[in-house]
């Protein structure tokens, strides 16, 4: 059993710091682990079964007993060591997979949300250019959780993957690993995703300005209508006159300071 373990560690230290260059190939790495780690195991019970024979071999006063207890020992702590490693190898090509899905699927989305975001005109009413706001700061939360999962999730698995050497396993079957390849990868994914998601939050962000631009210039149209109406139902058309100045100046005297107040009131009382 000690040779089908030292082989078998050979065989896992071959390739075990190659985690994916993508989604499909970490899932053909973590299929065939798992296929690895599956066939390591059935070769446990043999060395459960030998273990628990030197146990009563010694326990029965065998006259090797010493010498039993130390191989037993000894072949404990490889079986230990090896099964730690493959442990790690599945935790790892598991974070690798779910990274590089969330990524992939982050970047095939940018297309059609920078589409969404710079497509079409802008509405003209008012209940529709709310609703396209609302729609718009939806947009902008979907990107920034996809995005945020994306960055949590790379640094999860680099931090796995650069974390430094403690003395509690310096014995350790991967103590020497190099995954410098597997970091340059992961840090490649990552700055691509975060370039696209700037470029577009500028995207996001131009059409958030045209958006509230265009709701200023409804409230304003509607304000002017309203002093319009007034004036035709109770005031003196002359004291205004038709003209824009005019129009400006008697809405700056007449509903400018109303509104501002009413502004003030609404985000007083509203709820935080």
């Amino acid at each position: 059993m000690f040779d089908w373990i030292s082989h078998n560690k050979e065989v896992f230290l071959q390739s075990h710091t190659e985690i994916g260059r993508s989604y499909q190939h970490a899932v053909e790495l973590q299929t065939q682990h798992n296929h690895f780690a599956m066939n390591s195991m059935n070769a446990y019970v043999n060395i459960n079964r030998i273990m628990s024979v030197a146990s009563r071999l010694a326990e029965a006063g065998h006259y090797a007993s010493t010498q039993i207890k130390q191989i037993s020992g000894q072949l404990d702590q490889d079986w230990k060591s090896f099964a730690a490693a493959l442990d790690e190898r599945s935790t790892i090509l598991a974070m690798s997979s779910v990274f590089h899905q969330k990524a992939e699927k982050f970047l095939s989305e940018v297309e059609a949300w920078c589409k969404v975001c710079s497509e079409g005109g802008l509405p003209s009413e008012m209940q529709e250019l709310e609703i396209a706001i609302h729609r718009h700061q939806s947009l902008y939360e979907q990107v920034t959780q996809a995005y945020t999962e994306v960055s949590q999730d790379g640094k999860a698995l680099l931090d796995v993957l650069q974390r430094p050497l403690s003395p509690g396993n310096s014995d350790s079957l991967t103590a020497t690993a190099n995954y410098s390849k597997a970091v340059h990868c992961i840090l490649d994914v990552v700055h691509e995703v975060l370039h696209h998601q700037r470029r577009l939050e500028n995207i996001w962000q131009h059409r958030k300005v045209r958006l509230h631009q265009r709701l200023q210039l409804c409230v304003f149209q509607q304000d002017v209508q309203q002093v319009l109406d007034w004036i035709e139902n109770h005031g003196n058309s002359r004291q205004v006159g038709n003209q824009p100045p005019q129009i400006l100046l008697f809405y700056s005297v007449m509903v400018a300071p109303s509104r501002k107040c009413q502004d003030w009131s609404s985000s007083f009382i509203s709820p935080t």
